[in-house]
C-alpha cells in the first residue's frame, strides 16, 4: 500500500470519478437485462451504487445498438451531502468485440447539490458539455465493509468541449494518460494510490475565470504530469498564437511535502491587441502598458502539507524591455530593467544584486528624459537605495550621488542641477509676457519623509556671463513710481548675476527668492540696477494645469512615434 495522498484533493475529484466508473460498470450489467422492465433496471442500478451512499433517482430511455448502448438521462444523488449528478445522452461502448476498452460520450454533464457538504465536496455548480472519454480495461471489486479496489489499465483519454465551475471556464480541454492506474478505497482512511506510475497530458485552448484577476482566454495550455508512488512531476507550457511564452517544471514529494521547480517567461509582448489592461481586467482604468515585453525566470522550493502551500522561496530574475504606457495622467516610454531578486519564505522580496533601471521618457506635464539609476531594495524592511540617479530636463540634468530611503524614517538627498536652460523652464509657465535666457546650476537639499518632499535653502545660480530678461507689462504705468521703475528696467534687462534661494513647502508651494544684478538700457543709457524678486507657485497645481485637457493615449502614441 502506498502513502496516503492529500485526502482533500483526492476527495474533491474522486466522488465524480467514482460515480462515472460505477455508472459505466453498472451499464455493462444492464445490457443483460430486459429493456422493457424499467423498474427492474432501477432496482439493479440502485443495488450497484448503494455501497457508495448513492441513489439512482431517474434513468430514461436505455437503447441498445450494434456495439454500444445509450441512456438519454440518468440522475444519481448522494443524500448525505446533497450532491446530485445528472448525465445526459450517455453513450457507452463496452468493447464487446474483445478489445477490453470502454468508451463513453456525455453531452452534457451536470453536478448539483445543496445544504451542508462533507469535507472535500464541491461548493459550486459544475457543468461539463460534450464530454468524451475512452477508458481502458477496468475492474471494480468491493466487499461488505466497503473496501474497494479500482484498476484501470493501459491508455485512456478524456475531452471536454466546455466546462464551467465557480466562475472558471474551460474550452476545448483534453487529457490522456498511459500506464496502469490503481486506486483503493477504505471507509475509514479514504482513497489511497497503489502501484501507480502513470503519465498524463492536458491541453486547454481557452481558459477564463471570473474569480481570478487575469484574463487568460487568448492563451493555450499544455501540461504533462507523471505521478508515482511518492513523486509528482509536472511540465507546464503556456502559448499565445501558437508561440510558447511560459514554461515551468516542478517536482512534488507526496510523502515529505517538499517541492521544487523552475519557470521561464520567454517573452510576454504587449501591443495593441494584448495590453496589460486586457490581461489584468481588474487593473484601475488609469493604468496600462501597451508596448514592450516582460521576461522572467526563477527557481523555487516550497512545502505542501495539509493542502497548504508554504515556505516558498528562491531566486527570481525579472526583466523589462521597452515598456510603454501610462499611470494616472503620466506617460512613460521605453522603460527597462534587469532585476535579480530573491523571494523569501515570508513572501517579501529583496534584490540580491543591483537592479539596473532606465527610462527613455516620462511625461508628467513636464518632459523628463534619459532617466537612469541602479537600485537595491527590500520589501520586508521597506528600504530603497539608489546609486547615482540622473534625469535630463530643461536641456540640462538633475542628478544625485545616491539615496538611502526607508519608509518609516526621513531621508536626505542633495540634487545637483547642471546646465538648466531658463528659456525651457519659462516655456511651461503661464507667464507669456516674460522671456529670458541663461543657464542655471545649483544644489537642492531634499528631505523625504515617506513620499513627502521638502527643500530648505536650496541655491541656484546663473552661469557666467549671465543672460537677459524681457518683460512686457500690459499697461505703461501702475501708479507707483518704484514699481514703474522696475517694470521699465525689466523691459530689457541684462543680468550678470542671478542668485536664487529655493524652498519647497509641505503643501507643494515653491518659493524662489531671487537676487539680480545687471543693467538696463531702458534706464539712463544702461544704468546698473539690482533687483530682488519673490516668486511663488504651487507645483501640484502647476502640473495639473499642464496635464489638463490633454489625452493620455494621444500623448503616449505621439511619444512612441517620436
Amino acid at each position: 500500500m502506498s502513502e496516503h495522498v492529500s485526502r482533500k484533493t483526492i476527495k474533491t475529484l474522486s466522488g465524480i470519478t467514482m460515480t462515472l466508473l460505477v455508472v459505466m460498470l453498472t451499464a455493462l450489467v444492464l445490457t443483460t437485462l430486459w429493456t422493457n422492465n424499467r423498474h427492474l433496471l432501477l432496482v439493479v442500478a440502485n443495488n450497484a451504487v448503494q455501497p457508495y451512499g448513492l441513489i439512482v433517482d431517474r434513468m430514461d430511455n436505455l437503447t441498445f445498438r450494434q456495439s454500444s448502448f445509450a441512456i438519454d438521462n440518468i440522475t444519481l444523488r448522494h443524500p448525505a451531502s446533497g450532491l446530485s449528478l445528472q448525465l445526459q445522452n450517455l453513450i457507452l461502448e463496452p468493447g464487446f468485440n474483445g478489445s477490453g476498452r470502454l468508451t463513453a460520450r456525455l453531452d452534457p454533464f451536470y453536478v448539483r447539490w445543496s445544504g451542508n457538504l462533507t469535507d472535500g465536496a464541491l461548493d459550486q455548480e459544475l457543468r461539463i458539455d460534450d464530454l468524451r472519454a475512452e477508458i481502458p480495461s477496468s475492474s471494480l471489486e468491493c466487499d461488505r465493509q466497503y473496501q474497494c479496489q479500482v484498476s484501470i489499465a493501459g491508455q485512456g483519454y478524456v475531452t471536454i468541449g466546455k466546462l464551467s465551475y465557480d466562475g472558471i471556464g474551460l474550452s476545448q480541454a483534453s487529457a490522456y494518460w498511459q500506464a496502469p492506474l490503481s486506486l483503493a478505497y477504505d471507509s475509514e482512511r479514504g482513497w489511497l494510490l497503489e502501484d501507480l506510475q502513470t503519465e498524463s497530458q492536458f491541453r486547454i485552448s481557452n481558459f477564463q475565470s471570473h474569480s481570478l484577476s487575469a484574463n487568460l482566454s487568448d492563451f493555450q495550455f499544455q501540461q504533462t504530469v507523471t505521478l508515482g508512488r511518492q513523486l509528482l512531476d509536472a511540465d507546464l507550457r503556456m502559448s499565445l498564437d501558437s508561440k510558447q511564452i511560459l514554461s515551468a517544471q516542478f517536482t512534488q514529494n507526496l510523502q515529505s511535502g517538499n517541492g521544487n521547480g523552475k519557470f521561464a517567461l520567454d517573452a510576454l509582448k504587449f501591443d495593441s491587441k494584448l495590453t496589460l489592461s486586457r490581461l489584468l481586467p481588474s487593473l484601475p482604468q488609469d493604468i496600462d502598458v501597451v508596448d514592450g515585453q516582460l521576461l522572467a525566470n526563477g527557481s523555487l522550493t516550497w512545502r505542501w502539507t495539509d493542502s497548504q502551500l508554504s515556505e516558498v522561496h528562491g531566486p527570481i530574475t525579472l526583466m523589462a524591455q521597452s515598456l510603454s504606457g501610462y499611470v494616472d495622467d503620466s506617460v512613460f516610454t521605453r522603460l527597462g530593467w534587469h532585476a535579480p531578486l530573491f523571494l523569501k519564505s515570508d513572501g517579501t522580496v529583496e534584490s540580491r544584486d543591483t537592479v539596473s533601471v532606465a527610462l527613455a521618457g516620462l511625461d508628467i506635464g513636464v518632459t523628463l528624459t534619459d532617466i537612469n539609476t541602479r537600485a537595491r531594495f527590500d520589501t520586508a524592511s521597506r528600504t530603497l537605495e539608489l546609486d547615482r540617479p540622473s534625469i535630463s530636463i530643461f536641456g540640462g540634468t538633475v542628478s544625485a550621488p545616491g539615496l538611502s530611503w526607508q519608509a518609516e524614517q526621513t531621508s536626505d538627498i542633495e540634487l545637483q542641477l547642471r546646465d538648466i536652460d531658463i528659456a525651457d523652464v519659462l516655456s511651461l509657465t503661464a507667464y507669456e509676457a516674460v522671456s529670458a535666457t541663461g543657464i542655471l546650476n545649483g544644489e537642492l537639499p531634499v528631505r523625504l519623509s515617506g513620499t513627502q518632499a521638502t527643500i530648505t535653502e536650496g541655491r541656484i545660480r546663473a552661469a557666467p556671463p549671465g543672460g537677459t530678461i524681457s518683460y512686457r507689462h500690459p499697461s505703461q504705468t501702475s501708479g507707483n513710481d518704484n514699481t514703474d521703475l522696475v517694470f521699465r528696467a525689466l523691459q530689457r534687462y541684462n543680468y550678470d548675476t542671478l542668485d536664487m534661494q529655493v524652498d519647497l513647502l509641505t503643501n507643494g508651494d515653491l518659493i524662489l527668492n531671487t537676487a539680480l544684478q545687471g543693467s538696463s538700457p531702458m534706464l539712463n543709457d544702461g544704468q546698473r540696477i539690482n533687483l530682488n524678486l519673490n516668486i511663488t507657485d504651487n507645483i501640484p497645481a502647476l502640473l495639473n494645469s499642464l496635464q489638463a485637457g490633454r489625452s493620455v493615449t494621444e500623448t503616449l502614441m505621439r511619444r512612441l512615434n517620436d
